[in-house]
């Protein structure tokens, strides 16, 4: 409404005593008659007093309105008449100027009354109150002359912002009212036809679940997935996995029965069930397979509650449940094909490798990781920023038990040259990590083999690489040794107190050089070059890629795809003090200063 009448105010100065406040440049409003109706219809809007100058240009009028000075209602009062027409065929301009305080708060300005508008309390005594009326006639009241909005009624003058924020508000009404009602009725929708709730939560849960749109793979909670394939390989028959190799690193597996001929009768199962045999040849979405996945949706949906203990919000969403079972299926399917073929199981072998291997880096890093809080404090927290992020899985060197692209002979005498045993571990060296990385890693390492785990003595039988390389303890008593009891906090300390610090880690490290460490865990040796990791590992997290300052220059020199890969990876800030700082000789075992110059 405010964007409908134009209107401009000029040359308004002045004021007359005990007459209320105007806007700025307008002096004071009068108090006489301010608008009244004429007799064909039409509104008068006045403003002004004879004594006061206040008036409206009547030379800028829009196209059918007209203005003039009314004698009777004072001597020099300007008037305009608005025409009966709909209020939105002019614009207003300049309001905002106007600062006007409102005589009554925001929460009394706006009530409706059949179809007109009402601003202020018009039963107030001293109220203000301005009136719009219909979509026909605009009406503003004040002074005590006769008004089409009554008497005794003054004027109200609003900027551009108040105004428009009152309206504002009665439009969020509307449309709170307009979508209370529209949930009104799709909830009504909604209970009146189940199937399309059912339906609706389907796909909300296939959308929200769903994580890769490629392989269609079910990102759901961890114990909905395992209450899932408990329930397939018990539908199947499989009870536990079995292992029908001798070779130390085969896996075990469940074994997955053949699908059946046809005519063939069902296998029995506990009791008067029996058991399924999903045809491994088909789609999951083909055949018995569909039968087999309802089945096993069915059976989750009713016991998962009760057995599996999953949580109602899990089992009130069957599309969750049976995109677990879909992506399971497939993942058997691979299984039962790759153990038929040779090809087939010289891929499991790979991977089985493949996965040993990365375990090792992984404990490899996070048994590093344990060791910071000690290193900070030796070396000074604005000397170790950003170590966090240094230390991480890619840049670990591998531990293998194969001869890899070696000669085996070769292999063989370098390690009976290191004294390492027959079931010693391959340590190959990473040629693209940096001097300082590899520096800093070993040191790690050694303030490891000082920490303390709060006992003064431990048991310790071989280390978490046994898990991977199928080593048995042979029934032998746990060995017991005696750890060194270092303060594991990293609290920043003084100088003077540092350097203390320093020299008796550096004396201790240099006393558990001398013990035989190899009687505990793996022997480690250093193995050909041709078994060097020379290509960075790729790696599926950006925060995870390795900096700059984490490659070797005479690997980045080597060859232009090293230099590509140089120049993608990310920059170190200066604020990472890290890369700075210059790890000692001392602060490195014994056994492995050996390998700081074989990735040369």
């Amino acid at each position: 409404m405010l964007n409908n009448i134009t209107h401009q105010v000029n040359n308004a100065t002045g004021g007359a005593s005990g007459v209320p406040p105007g806007p700025p440049g307008l002096g004071r409003l009068p108090q006489r008659r301010m608008a009244g109706q004429s007799g064909n219809g039409n509104f008068l809007l006045g403003l002004g007093n004879g004594n006061v100058g206040a008036r409206f240009d009547v030379t800028q009028l829009p196209e059918g309105i007209q203005g003039g000075p009314v004698n009777e209602t004072g001597a020099g009062e300007d008037w305009m008449v608005l025409p009966n027409v709909e209020m939105t065929s002019y614009d207003m301009h300049d309001l905002s100027a106007y600062e006007v305080p409102m005589g009554p708060g925001p929460d009394d300005l706006l009530s409706m009354q059949g179809s007109q508008l009402h601003l202020g309390d018009p039963t107030a005594s001293t109220g203000n109150y301005m009136q719009l009326g219909g979509p026909d006639a605009l009406a503003m009241t004040g002074g005590g002359g006769s008004t089409s909005g009554g008497a005794g009624e003054r004027l109200i003058v609003l900027t551009e912002s108040q105004l428009g924020e009152l309206i504002t508000r009665k439009v969020r009404e509307e449309l709170a009212e307009n979508s209370a009602f529209i949930v009104h009725k799709v909830r009504e929708e909604l209970t009146e036809n189940d199937e399309f709730k059912r339906k609706l939560r389907e796909e909300l849960a296939e959308n929200a679940y769903v994580r890769n749109k490629r392989t269609r793979e079910i990102s759901a909670p961890r114990q909905v997935k395992a209450a899932v394939h408990q329930v397939m390989l018990r539908l199947m028959g499989c009870k536990a996995k079995t292992k029908r190799s001798s070779h130390p690193r085969v896996k075990p597996y469940f074994d997955l029965p053949d699908p059946l001929p046809d005519g063939a009768a069902k296998r029995p199962g506990p009791g008067n069930s029996t058991l399924w045999n999903p045809d491994w040849s088909i789609g999951v979405d083909e055949g018995i397979n569909v039968d087999f996945i309802s089945a096993a949706v069915a059976v989750v949906l009713e016991t998962g509650g009760t057995t599996y203990h999953l949580k109602p919000q899990w089992l009130a969403e069957p599309a969750l449940i049976k995109g677990v079972a879909v992506s399971y299926f497939r993942h058997l399917r691979r299984q039962y094909f790759y153990r038929k073929t040779p090809e087939g199981l010289a891929r499991l072998a790979t991977k089985v490798i493949k996965d040993t291997r990365l375990g090792r880096r992984q404990r490899k890093s996070n048994h590093r990781v344990r060791a910071i809080p000690l290193f900070r404090k030796a070396f000074g927290r604005e000397s170790t920023v950003g170590i966090e992020r240094v230390v991480m899985t890619p840049l670990m060197s591998s531990e293998a038990s194969t001869d890899g692209e070696a000669d085996p002979e070769e292999r063989e005498r370098m390690r009976t040259e290191q004294g390492a045993g027959r079931r010693a571990l391959e340590r190959r060296a990473v040629v693209y990590r940096a001097e300082l990385v590899t520096r800093l890693y070993y040191a790690l390492d050694a303030l490891a083999k000082l920490q303390d785990d709060g006992n003064s003595t431990e048991s310790h039988t071989d280390s978490d690489d046994s898990a991977d390389s199928g080593n048995e303890s042979d029934g032998e008593a746990p060995r017991t040794r005696r750890r060194v009891r270092t303060i594991q906090s990293d609290d920043d300390l003084p100088e003077d107190e540092r350097q203390a610090f320093r020299a008796e880690l550096a004396k201790r490290i240099k006393e558990e050089a001398g013990l035989k460490i190899h009687e505990e865990r793996y022997d480690r040796f250093r193995g050909p070059k041709a078994n060097y990791r020379t290509e960075v590992r790729k790696t599926k997290k950006k925060s995870r890629k390795p900096y700059k300052q984490c490659y070797a220059q005479h690997w980045v020199s080597s060859s232009s795809t090293h230099q590509r890969i140089y120049r993608d990876a990310p920059s170190a800030g200066a604020d990472m003090t890290i890369f700075q700082l210059h790890i000692p000789d001392e602060f490195i075992l014994e056994e492995d200063r050996g390998y700081l110059g074989d990735a040369e």
